[in-house]
């Protein structure tokens, strides 16, 4: 078996995360307000932009201390271009 660090990734990913890392997420009453951003952006499927507009929604929304990430991995182009949690 080959070491972890020299295993490709053979898949595509998305990390959306609420932060940075040296960074603490801000808590909202229901849920964190990254969730309740994400969710509201969203609009139950009805956000008919991409990933990475959907990101800069959610930058544009997040209080300045906290900076909201997004990670991408292997071949992720089309899946970042295309229509959020569409599959």
């Amino acid at each position: 078996a080959l070491p972890q660090r020299q295993l490709a990734l053979r898949c595509a990913k998305i990390h959306l995360a609420a932060c940075q890392d040296d960074q603490l997420a801000a808590d909202a009453p229901n849920n964190g307000y990254f969730t309740s951003q994400l969710l509201f952006h969203w609009a139950n499927g009805a956000f008919a932009g991409s990933y990475r507009d959907l990101f800069r929604a959610l930058e544009q929304a997040m209080p300045r201390r906290q900076r909201p990430n997004l990670e991408t991995g292997g071949d992720a182009a089309a899946f970042v271009a295309g229509r959020p949690f569409a599959t």
